[in-house]
């Protein structure tokens, strides 16, 4: 990577709170369309239920992040956006007891901030 990209997605991590102003959740649920496994959000500017913000302090981690990202694009055909891959994470959360179980198991043993 190079340094000025990665000082372009360093900078960009400490800015995701604003992406999901950008591009906020839906307010409660969202009709899916026909074929589409995703929720479509609603037409028109919806202010954020919540926002926050993430920071990187491991440079690998964001650099992790980019490539998964970039990863994704090349496999969907398409940019991810990081607001939505959070969005899309949380649902999963909800969603899968197992991957539920897994983060706890994770968190119990790691008190990285």
């Amino acid at each position: 990577m190079s340094a000025a990209r990665a000082s372009r997605a360093g900078s960009a991590f400490g800015r995701l709170g604003a992406a999901t102003a950008a591009n906020p959740a839906p307010a409660g649920p969202v009709p899916k369309r026909p074929g589409s496994d995703t929720a479509t959000p609603p037409a028109g500017k919806v202010d954020p239920v919540s926002r926050f913000t993430v920071r990187f302090y491991d440079q690998r981690q964001a650099d992790d992040l980019d490539l998964w990202l970039l990863t994704a694009k090349r496999q969907l055909g398409h940019k991810v956006d990081k607001a939505r891959l959070v969005r899309e994470l949380l649902r999963l959360i909800v969603e899968d007891p197992e991957l539920t179980a897994r983060l706890y198991t994770r968190l119990r043993d790691t008190e990285t901030p």
